[in-house]
């Protein structure tokens, strides 16, 4: 014997074990002219505990003690027991009950008999669907009387609950002095709407309901309670409030699926390149000959940068994206000779460079410019800080020789004449490089930023950058900057689909998803890639109407045909999504045949699914207690609880295994 084997068999030997103090009794009831009753209800005669229900054919399936008495009630039924006495199987019949009562005695007389009979309710797409039918006793309802039915729907996972529309039914002398109060204006009666009459019910006085509603999320667990309510002219007679439903039939809660949001990456909708409005300067030093005003024609260096200069300056000049702003001119002339004359060579200089520099520039870009000139006589302390930072002793020397003479820069002059180095050192090669113009100009330039210059920029103040500078950043972004990237893009251009096309796909990655972010952008004319990522948020947030419309904009292509798939299953369509799932097996297939009813090829599928996933057994107890399969859907389903413990709370409130945990 394998090892599978034993393990089957001490499994067996477990589920006899822990199910031994109870055993389920299965079979039929029905009317004396044999016909089957949905509905009626089966308790605990001595305990009052509730065992179950029939369903539309009027069989039952229950666990019981095995000497326990069995009470079954049904409306327009006279009540019933049984004795279990260890039996299996059962065919019971109830005896038709016909009983006139008197209106006084309505409130004891027919308590806990006005009851609707259970059924499934089941949620397709964003729908809320209910469907039953409930008797109308000829012995409780009157021709002066008015019963209000009033289903409502318990969402189970919110706590919250939303009302159907009722039914009212009124007696044919209720119906008449309605006529009368309201002036033979029904529509003043605000029930009117909702009425139909006693004559105009069927099937031995058995009315059917059938409404629906929106839900904003398919996957949460509902249940279904109708309260009802019998009133004469003046006074209630009769109400209750009765649980029709604890459960939804709702396969596809399992469905699974993974779908990839794609990036926008068509050029039309890339943002393109912006000029941003920069500011750059730039500097430069002329140096002059002894006692001149002129610019050292002999010194290259100079005449270089007096050429690349003026260059500069036309370049500025003929870009349109370019706008000189100021240019500033500072002359400096050393401190050797009487320094009246100095300072007028100084501002010589300047002039003379000014023009120099200017000539090439038409008047209408100096006429915009600011500018500004200045000049100065080098001192002789800079003399001195020159030749110490080319470590000179004889710094020292000059030093104690201007010294003697601090606000006299003439005398200064005279006693370093008299320095032994003065000639052939201070004169030769200091005082030359005190002799210069120095000149600073500044411009305004429209151009493309550099990586780093959008960075610095961004670190400053990101509301300046441009959408292309953002796009750049997003594009290059590590991910724990992405979303942020993204939000101050779409912060600051409220209308960037490429950014929130891009944060749409990322939330969908990290299981994020926000439905409203592509809402603005997801018109007829968006991108595919915008309204793909717009309908997985949706299918995410379970707003499978959205998706659908959303989907159906799409071409007929392979691309899409799984997105498609998936959003016709969602939605109740399942045959459109079926063919692909068909293909593949698995779970989904078996949850599809479930979700459209073919139960014999769901259980089939079913017995493929893998043994030791919790999910796959759990839909296997489904599939075979859809088929009456009893014992093999308790196995599956104690098998799945065993993997997946909370599995077992879903289970109580799931419309299709509901009668296995009773």
């Amino acid at each position: 014997m394998s090892t599978k084997q034993i393990l089957f068999i001490l499994f067996i030997i477990c589920q006899v074990t822990v199910n031994a103090q109870k055993i389920r009794v299965q079979g039929t009831i029905k009317t004396t002219n044999k016909q089957p009753i949905a509905g009626a209800l089966i308790y605990d005669k001595v305990t009052n505990d509730r065992y179950g229900s029939t369903n539309d054919d009027g069989k039952f399936s229950i666990l019981v003690e095995p000497n326990s008495t069995l009470l079954i009630t049904s409306v327009g039924c006279k009540d019933h027991t049984e004795k279990v006495k260890g039996r299996i199987t059962f065919d019971i019949v109830l005896a038709m009950e016909a009983v006139a009562l008197e209106e006084v005695e309505i409130v004891s007389k027919v308590k806990n008999k006005v009851i609707p009979e259970p059924t499934d309710i089941e949620v397709k797409g964003n729908f809320f669907h209910l469907r039953t039918k409930f008797r109308v006793p000829r012995e409780m309802f009157k021709s002066n009387t008015r019963l209000i039915f009033q289903p409502s729907i318990v969402n189970l996972t919110t706590k919250t609950t939303s009302r159907l529309k009722p039914v009212v039914i009124d007696g044919q002398e209720y119906l008449i002095t309605q006529n009368r109060l309201y002036g033979f204006q029904r529509d003043q009666d605000p029930l009117s709407k909702f009425g139909i009459t006693k004559d105009s019910l069927f099937q031995e006085e058995v009315a059917l309901y059938h409404d629906s509603m929106y839900v904003k999320n398919p996957r949460h667990d509902y249940r279904a309670d109708v309260d009802i309510s019998l009133e004469n002219y003046n006074r209630i007679l009769y109400i209750d409030s009765v649980m029709i439903a604890r459960g939804t039939v709702n396969p596809l809660r399992f469905f699974e699926f993974d779908l990839v949001a794609m990036s926008l990456t068509d050029d039309k909708y890339l943002p393109k390149p912006e000029l941003q409005l920069c500011e750059d300067k730039g500097e430069v030093r002329l140096s002059f000959q002894p006692s001149k005003a002129d610019i050292d024609p002999n010194d290259f260096e100079s005449q270089r940068q007096l050429a690349d200069l003026q260059m500069r300056l036309r370049a500025i000049e003929d870009d349109p994206n370019s706008t000189l702003n100021a240019f500033t001119i500072h002359g400096i002339a050393s401190p050797d000779g009487p320094h009246s004359r100095n300072v007028s060579l100084a501002k010589a200089r300047t002039e003379n460079a000014m023009k120099q520099i200017l000539s090439r520039l038409s008047n209408n870009s100096k006429q915009f410019m600011e500018l500004n000139s200045s000049s100065s006589v080098a001192s002789w302390e800079s003399v001195v800080e020159l030749m110490i930072a080319d470590s000179l002793p004889e710094a020292e020397k000059l030093h104690h020789a201007i010294v003697k003479h601090p606000k006299d820069p003439d005398a200064q002059w005279k006693t370093a004449l008299y320095l032994p180095f003065y000639k052939k050192m201070v004169s030769a090669q200091y005082l030359p490089r005190l002799r210069r113009v120095e000149y600073s100009y500044t411009y305004s330039v429209f151009r493309h930023l550099t990586f780093d210059e959008i960075l610095r920029l961004y670190n400053s103040d990101y509301k300046k950058l441009t959408r292309y500078e953002f796009y750049l950043l997003i594009k290059n972004a590590r991910n724990d900057k992405f979303e942020t990237l993204s939000r101050q893009a779409l912060e600051v251009y409220p209308k960037f689909m490429w950014a929130a096309n891009e944060l749409a796909a990322y939330l969908i990655k990290e299981g994020r998803a926000e439905i409203d972010l592509l809402e603005p952008y997801a018109t007829a004319n968006a991108p595919q890639s915008v309204i793909i990522n717009h309908a997985i948020a949706n299918l995410e947030d379970n707003n499978i109407a959205k998706a659908d419309s959303l989907v159906s904009t799409l071409p007929d292509h392979d691309d899409y045909k799984e997105l498609k798939s998936i959003v016709s299953v969602l939605n109740g369509n399942y045959q459109l999504g079926y063919d692909l799932y068909a293909k593949k097996g698995g779970l989904n297939e078996v949850l599809i045949l479930l979700a459209m009813k073919r139960n014999e090829e769901a259980w089939e599928k079913a017995q493929r699914l893998p043994m030791d996933n919790a999910k796959c057994l759990y839909v296997r107890a489904v599939s075979a207690n859809r088929l009456d399969k009893v014992m093999e859907a308790l196995m599956a389903l104690d098998r799945a609880f065993a993997l997946d413990p909370s599995l077992e709370e879903l289970a109580k409130v799931d419309g299709d295994v509901l009668d296995l945990l009773e």
